[in-house]
């Protein structure tokens, strides 16, 4: 998962790389999720044209952030922060690396196996 949000430069700054890694992995079995904190959902939308995500299935606009039991347990205070998550739904890495580094594509290599 991708917490992002239209304001957020280096969230945006992520976005090539992560279009990237998901071509690198088309047909291995991962998903990639864009979660937004945007509260006005018309920037939102047009951040995500502008990403390239609005057709994205799995690009999401969170309209209960932060009063969520979900955000307050993760205790998502600052963006971009992505998450890691096996098949099976657990949660493997809370603060996993950036779509740009190396250590992502470790990360996905690993959990592969």
């Amino acid at each position: 998962i991708d917490f992002w949000a239209s304001w957020c430069a280096p969230c945006r700054l992520e976005m090539p790389s992560s279009h990237k890694l998901q071509g690198e992995y088309k047909t291995k079995d991962i998903i990639f999720v864009y979660l937004s904190i945007d509260t006005d959902k018309e920037k939102w939308k047009r951040a995500s044209e502008q990403e390239n995500i609005i057709a994205n299935k799995n690009n999401f606009l969170a309209l209960n952030y932060p009063s969520a039991i979900f955000f307050k347990e993760l205790e998502l205070k600052t963006i971009p922060r992505y998450l890691l998550f096996d098949k099976k739904g657990s949660l493997i890495h809370e603060n996993a690396p950036n779509p740009s580094s190396d250590e992502i594509r470790t990360l996905f290599n690993k959990n592969l196996k």
